[in-house]
């Protein structure tokens, strides 16, 4: 029997060693692999899933054509190259008719490794139009990142030089097992812990400082936090001399949230709010994980991850030893950016986008402004790839489907995700899919978006 080294991507941390024991070309049994150099320390039980998870009856293993009416849950089998063939024909004559950006393609939150070839197809085909749940899950912390820092904040969790660990809006023990085993390594260690969240979750339990807030109020929060620790002088004057602007613009903003003034909103008293910005200025270096409740605290979800950046910055935790480090290049590797082609994607189709006109951030605007101050620090190779962080905006693209308007989207190009379930306003969302010319899914299981 073989044994093959893999990775599970069963979820978003993504990553975790398992050991693959195959027998004559069949996957026989899977293990996690703790000799991994590198893993989340503790693993959950879908590692050892994955035999039955590709064997499940439910599992689609060949291409399905419908007949009948879309919806009838239909369909009959085809071969590879038939499939191929008639998406293809159908892709360029709409193509010839309406313009490449009248494909539009759906994504998941990253699962496998197959974004870049989609994103590259999409560039060679002409359309700006790749849109998918990652535009509110992810890629906000994400552009904000690059947009403050160039680069991503990875945390440099080490024993006995951080001091705090923050886990803000996320909830690791039912979520993350890295996020939790370093939560709980943490506390092991002496480190103090604090928790944002409306819930009393296990990480809020066993907290030194559980932050209760009023769901929504994450901005206000980060901003009365800056504001009592520039009053009180607590905060990083060496590092906001050295590797930051604008700090008296943000002094003059931050006097309009004092605790007195929105401690209702937030939901705790003048006095808890102090103590929390105390607690978190006294406890540094620290290590922040950010979760997708913060993205997802409308209509302030941008603005609330760069207040959080701004009071890790003003503490002085950036690109620190037992900080949260901005990631650089890796050399001699490369990622996925240089095999998406961005190139050669016009700037009169990235003007194109569905909703960018008005989102300008999650759009190819906001990514061209990164982009262009990333390749100046790193080079072309190492920029902000697309894939993640440049999104036409889901719910222009489905109207466009139903009304044509500002054009039309004749086709839609489903890839691990499902728009029925991923999006507000699902009767919108069917009606849009229903209305286009062609929907094509590549899934490995059925989905009420593939029936």
């Amino acid at each position: 029997m073989d044994v093959k080294h893999a990775s599970c991507y069963f979820c978003t941390s993504k990553g975790c060693a398992m050991k693959v024991h195959v027998e004559n070309d069949q996957v026989q049994r899977v293990v996690v692999d703790t000799d991994a150099p590198v893993g989340p320390g503790t693993f959950c039980v879908r590692p050892t899933l994955a035999k039955e998870y590709q064997e499940h009856p439910f599992r689609l293993s060949f291409p399905m054509k419908r007949r009948g009416p879309r919806g009838a849950d239909q369909w009959e089998q085809i071969s590879w190259d038939q499939a191929l063939n008639e998406i293809s024909a159908k892709l360029a004559a709409i193509r010839e008719e309406y313009g490449p950006e009248a494909v539009a393609t759906s994504s998941g939150t990253g699962r496998g490794a197959a974004e870049f070839a989609k994103t590259r197809f999409m560039n060679l085909f002409g359309s700006p139009n790749r849109f998918g749940v990652i535009s509110i899950c992810y890629a906000p912390r994400a552009m904000v990142w690059f947009a403050t820092f160039g680069g991503h904040l990875v945390p440099d969790v080490r024993p006995g030089t951080t001091k705090l660990n923050v886990q803000w809006g996320r909830n690791a023990h039912e979520g993350g097992r890295s996020s939790w085993n370093s939560f709980l390594k943490a506390k092991a260690a002496g480190m103090r812990t604090m928790v944002v969240d409306p819930r009393c979750s296990e990480p809020a339990r066993q907290a030194d400082c559980w932050v209760q807030l009023r769901p929504g109020s994450d901005l206000l929060l980060a901003m009365t936090m800056m504001q009592v620790i520039v009053e009180e002088d607590l905060y990083d004057k060496a590092f906001i001399e050295s590797h930051t602007v604008g700090f008296e613009q943000l002094r003059s903003r931050l006097l309009q949230f004092t605790p007195e003034a929105v401690s209702e909103r937030i939901g705790l008293s003048p006095t808890r709010l102090r103590e929390v910005a105390r607690f978190f200025a006294a406890n540094q270096p620290s290590t922040t994980v950010i979760g997708v409740a913060t993205e997802h605290s409308a209509p302030n979800g941008i603005q609330a991850v760069r207040a959080i950046n701004l009071l890790r910055a003003i503490c002085g935790t950036v690109d620190v030893p037992g900080g949260d480090l901005i990631s650089s290049p890796c050399p001699g590797f490369l990622p996925d950016v240089v095999l998406e082609a961005n190139e050669l994607l016009t700037a009169e189709q990235r003007a194109k986008q569905l909703g960018s006109d008005r989102f300008r951030f999650l759009g190819y605007p906001g990514w061209e402004l990164i982009e262009k101050n990333m390749r100046r620090k790193w080079g072309e190779r190492h920029s902000a790839a697309v894939n993640l962080h440049s999104c036409a905006h889901a719910p222009t693209v489905f109207r466009a489907m139903l009304t044509g308007k500002p054009y039309p989207i004749k086709a839609a190009l489903v890839s691990c995700s499902n728009p029925l379930l991923s999006y507000a306003n699902t009767h919108l969302v069917h009606d849009a899919l229903m209305a286009t010319d062609l929907l094509v899914t590549f899934d490995i299981t059925w989905t009420p978006t593939a029936q």
